[in-house]
């Protein structure tokens, strides 16, 4: 069995085990994909994203790295900063794991290997790319 195939059936296992903290790490990196994503649509730096909410560039990479507990409020925050609205969504399990089946990048996978065994770090950072020029 390769490590590819190894690290899929880890994430398989970890997800039908239902660990809140596992749950809470995805969730934290699909918000914070999806917020660099739209950064990066904007062409909107760290620091662009900063003066919007009033706050320091060091405090959007650490919300951004995941090193900083988003609240609801700082969620909606950052959404209206980026023209964007928070749509939050409680799904079936069933449903949810046929919407997403477990994909390994490879970016995220040679990160991930010796992770996924200890469970979530105790703080996340996630590669949010290079950061856009103007």
């Amino acid at each position: 069995m390769d490590s590819v195939e190894r690290l899929r059936r880890e994430i398989e296992k970890l997800e039908t085990s239902h660990d809140p903290d596992f749950e809470l790490y995805g969730v934290l990196l699909d918000v914070t994909e999806g917020i660099v994503k739209r950064m990066i649509d904007q062409g909107v730096r760290r620091t662009d994203l900063a003066e919007r909410l009033g706050t320091s560039r060091a405090y959007v990479t650490k919300l951004l790295d995941g090193q900083e507990n988003m609240t609801l409020k700082t969620l909606v925050r950052v959404a209206n900063a980026l023209e964007m609205k928070v749509d939050a969504k409680f799904v079936p399990r069933e449903l949810s794991a046929k919407a997403k089946k477990p994909q390994v990048k490879t970016a995220v996978g040679s990160r991930m290997r010796g992770r996924l065994s200890a469970g979530p770090p105790a703080k996340k950072r996630v590669a949010v790319g290079a950061r856009s020029k103007r």
